[in-house]
């Protein structure tokens, strides 16, 4: 461990030193917090902070991964409540732009997320809510196993 003042340390990371002070509020580790007075400054262990970042990185990943595997049924409950509030003679048409509609902006947030975290895959089935709408667009009005 070699520690380094907060300049240094930000120099050696890549960041600017007020990237590092917010990243020290923020509970990044530090050999000696600053303070006022001489000597006072901060002094930063650029190794473990280098660990913080991964492990803080690794923890968005995460959080990004559940919220991936949410999108499709939350975009489906979300439609579903769309078409519920449609009323007229296009009701029945209604259901397949709705459908289509959860498709677009189901692939579209992926997508983004797949930017932060590459691995993620398409959703493996289609919602429950999206089955119906599709066979109430085909005219049939109910769904069975191939939905």
């Amino acid at each position: 461990m070699t520690a380094r003042p907060l300049t240094e340390a930000a120099a050696e990371l890549g960041v600017a030193p007020r990237t590092l002070a917010r990243w020290l509020a923020a509970g990044a580790p530090a050999v000696r917090r600053g303070r006022r007075g001489r000597g006072g400054r901060a002094l930063v262990d650029v190794g473990a902070v280098r660990a913080w970042r991964l492990s803080c990185e690794a923890t968005a990943h995460a959080d990004l991964e559940v919220l991936a595997a949410e999108v499709p049924e939350l975009v489906a409950g979300a439609v579903a409540e769309a078409f519920r509030q449609v009323d007229g003679p296009h009701k029945q048409a209604t259901a397949g732009a709705l459908a289509a509609t959860w498709y677009v902006v189901t692939v579209r947030l992926l997508d983004r997320l797949r930017r932060d975290v590459p691995h993620l895959g398409d959703p493996a089935t289609v919602p429950r809510q999206i089955g119906h709408l599709r066979a109430i667009c085909a005219g049939s009005g109910r769904t069975g196993a191939s939905d």
